[in-house]
């Protein structure tokens, strides 16, 4: 069977789309190394305030742990009552990422979310934090109602009434924290959302850089058959 000039036109084919990805990937390579650096300049910011966000959320919770000490402190020397007892909420950060945040991906599902919790070794990373107050998900214990009153045998009031101000000392501290992190929490997410822009443009030219280098993979198993001599007869 002749093979010419097919088969030479489909070598120069191949040949040529190869090099011609060869040089896409050079292009996008280049274009990665000019948005890294644009990426990494939201690092310090996104990082400060996240961190900030991780301590508050840290104090909160360590609040909440000890007005929850408190309210069963109190119960025990007669204080409060289990009638509408109510159970205290931790509050809770999540770092939620979509796939692109990450430097190294280059796959089909960029944006696919990845929620994780969000503390000191995450801090600057995720593409959006999820700060949620009095997480039905996550109790710490339970708070006994009308603890500043004496219900149990033995129970002197002026204890209920120390315990209930301790509580309300707390619980003010916590709505205080909670206060500056409804700033926060909206601020870095600003910020995390301007530099998606930035991300997508990576994960595009790492996802282009991938796919071509697949395609030059595949087209290298053509170039071999029709190199092969046993093809010969065939093609």
């Amino acid at each position: 069977m002749a093979t010419e000039p097919q088969k030479g036109n489909l070598i120069k084919l191949f040949n040529g789309s190869i090099s011609g990805n060869l040089e896409s990937i050079a292009d996008s390579e280049t274009k990665i190394k000019e948005i890294q650096p644009i990426i990494d300049e939201f690092d310090p910011s996104c990082k400060g305030l996240d961190t900030r966000i991780v301590s508050l959320v840290g104090n909160i919770n360590t609040l909440k742990t000890e007005i929850v000490t408190l309210y069963s402190n109190a119960y025990a020397v007669g204080c409060g009552t289990t009638v509408g007892v109510s159970t205290v909420f931790s509050d809770t950060a999540i770092d939620s990422s979509y796939n692109l945040s990450s430097s190294s991906y280059d796959s089909d599902d960029p944006y696919e979310i990845n929620n994780v919790t969000l503390t000191s070794s995450n801090v600057g990373f995720g593409t959006f934090v999820i700060y949620t107050k009095n997480n039905p998900q996550s109790g710490i214990g339970s708070a006994y109602a009308s603890v500043g009153s004496c219900f149990g045998d033995g129970c002197v009031s002026a204890n209920c009434t120390n315990f209930a101000s301790q509580i309300a000392v707390k619980e003010s501290q916590v709505i205080i924290l909670q206060s500056e992190l409804d700033e926060l929490v909206p601020s870095v997410n600003s910020l995390k959302t301007e530099r998606v822009d930035y991300q997508v443009i990576r994960w595009a030219d790492k996802h282009s850089i991938r796919t071509l280098k697949e395609e030059n993979e595949r087209i290298k198993i053509s170039l071999g058959i029709l190199d092969d001599a046993k093809y010969d007869a065939y093609i």
